[in-house]
């Protein structure tokens, strides 16, 4: 009886340093950025969108993060998102890949990309959202021009093969006004949201140059919902 005590013992011990050992943060190469998850490879993946991040940011005009930025990836996420930046604390929820499996619509507009594309575009998008933080806004609680740059930065993410089959579906001939991106839009429908983002920005002499406007607020896509009157 003493030895089967020992032996549960050891075992239930064995497991606690293996739980630890697993929420132990990953520090990515080359980034500001750690990542916490169950699955090396999903950590993995996680840390290649973090590098790729890095360089997209750089061809954008968009500064570096300065602060740490964290990474947990999550099996749920109550907001039903596939990722969320928490501004307060730095920290970004990512669904893990066999989670995104059952939570992607197989009609929306990304549904082309194999999931672990996908999955990295979804961190992309986040670290975006990391860097936009305190980019400088006119009225309370501006979401166009950060979403704009967080949907921009996760499309360049996807290799010329993925854009071209996600442009088949886009009229990128029609001139996309700014007055294109409501806040409504974000919330009603995200796919025409990113979409609009695509094509004007690919119908901008300077494409790279009008997100830099924007993150230092030279440009303003957002506006006023209602009049304080």
């Amino acid at each position: 009886m003493a030895q089967a005590k020992v032996l549960i013992a050891t075992v239930t011990f064995m497991v606690i340093l293996t739980t630890s050992a697993q929420a132990q943060p990953q520090q990515c190469a080359g980034a500001n950025v750690s990542v916490t998850a169950e699955n090396q490879d999903d950590i993995d993946l996680a840390c290649e969108a973090a590098a790729k991040t890095v360089s997209l940011f750089a061809e954008c005009a968009i500064p570096a993060l300065s602060e740490p930025t964290k990474i947990e990836i999550v099996d749920d996420i109550p907001q039903g998102c596939f990722g969320l930046f928490h501004c307060d604390t730095r920290l970004i929820e990512v669904l893990s890949r066999d989670a995104l499996d059952g939570a992607r619509r197989p009609e929306s507009a990304l549904s082309f990309l194999a999931t672990d594309d996908f999955f990295q575009s979804i961190v992309v998008h986040e670290l975006t959202h990391a860097a936009t933080e305190g980019m400088p806004c006119p009225f309370d609680g501006c979401v166009v021009g950060p979403e704009y740059v967080a949907y921009l930065i996760q499309l360049r993410s996807l290799d010329h093969e993925a854009r071209e089959v996600f442009e088949s579906t886009i009229d990128m001939q029609s001139p996309v006004m700014p007055d294109s991106f409501h806040p409504i839009i974000i919330l009603m429908s995200p796919d025409l949201f990113s979409q609009r983002v695509w094509a004007h920005h690919w119908q901008l002499d300077d494409p790279c140059g009008f997100v830099g406007e924007l993150m230092r607020g030279e440009s303003i896509l957002d506006f006023e919902l209602f009049d304080a009157d």
